[in-house]
């Protein structure tokens, strides 16, 4: 059960990357859009192909998943590892041995799952979106249609954000049920605001560290009188 969900995963988030690399390559090439209406006018079934697709698009999810993953832990200065800091709890190795040692693994399972949906379509939305809007605009004009483009480019940022609202409160969730079974006691109330705040505090603090640390002296250098 627990690989079929992550294989959907990976399709979902594959399909999302590869609606947006399509308006890209359209938008680069025309005869993309030619080739496409060409394949869906034939009389010939589509079924292998999409059979091929489904299997493109798990591959694209893969290594899209990875990449978002390390984008969202470098552009939101690694929301987990302040997390952890603010609910006191010691390592990343230990979230899922908790819930394993409560018998609980279907629920983090469940989180994770819905954690990545949400962590890819918050970036996807935004190129499906802006590129879908772009190769609409390119082949029926600008006059007119600005409007539209406006309210697709609005609807998409939106969801973006809501989609980043909810991966934080998904973490967040996680986090606090890992303290509840570490600890039960004087749980800290953490919310949204005190993550990113904690980050860029860390993120500051080590970047204080760095161009303070002190130059080693050059060789051949005698520090003695």
């Amino acid at each position: 059960m627990q690989t079929t969900s992550v294989y959907i995963e990976h399709v979902i988030i594959g399909a999302e990357v590869s609606a947006w690399l399509y308006a890209l390559f359209a938008l680069i090439d025309s005869r993309v859009i030619d080739a496409t209406k060409a394949l869906l006018a034939s009389d010939k079934s589509i079924a292998p192909l999409l059979i091929i697709l489904l299997g493109v698009c798990y591959v694209i999810g893969l290594l899209a998943d990875r990449l978002f993953d390390t984008f969202f832990d470098w552009i939101l200065r690694k929301p987990e590892s302040v997390m952890r800091k603010l609910y006191g709890i010691d390592s990343a190795t230990v979230t899922r041995k908790v819930y394993k040692d409560n018998d609980d693994t279907s629920t983090y399972d469940f989180h994770i799952s819905r954690r990545r949906i949400i962590r890819g379509t918050s970036f996807n939305i935004l190129l499906i979106g802006a590129l879908w809007v772009a190769l609409f605009l390119r082949s029926y004009g600008i006059n007119g249609n600005l409007w539209i483009a406006a309210i697709v480019l609005l609807f998409s940022a939106i969801f973006s954000f809501a989609c980043l609202y909810i991966y934080y409160k998904l973490l967040l969730a996680i986090y606090i049920q890992i303290r509840r079974y570490i600890n039960p006691v004087d749980i800290p109330k953490v919310r949204i605001r005190d993550v990113r705040r904690k980050a860029r505090e860390l993120y500051k603090g080590a970047k204080k560290a760095k161009t303070t640390k002190p130059k080693r002296p050059a060789k051949g250098t005698n520090e003695q009188g």
